[in-house]
């Protein structure tokens, strides 16, 4: 009890040195918390951004088979060569 009187008569100073310190800790966590969600934010945009991307490519890739365009990372020749276009 006696200890607990020595601590609340230095109050004023106590506290604001108690209340530095929880926000030090507050924005200490909340920066951590911030640099975690936008690591995941950005590693979940990447995967979107390849599947968009390979969608696409898959898109681009059939049509030109497809259509019997010549695709110049292909090994393949077309299935079907357009009028005009005989090798």
């Amino acid at each position: 009890m006696r200890m607990q009187r020595k601590v609340l008569s230095k109050s004023p100073r106590n506290r604001r040195g108690v209340l530095t310190m929880e926000w030090v800790l507050l924005v200490t966590l909340l920066v951590i918390g911030l640099a975690g969600g936008l690591a995941v934010l950005r590693n979940a945009l990447l995967d979107e951004m390849a599947d968009m991307s390979h969608a696409v490519s898959s898109i681009v890739y059939h049509h030109d088979h497809h259509h019997g365009h010549y695709n110049p990372n292909s090994n393949d020749e077309p299935d079907v060569v357009p009028p005009g276009h005989q090798h």
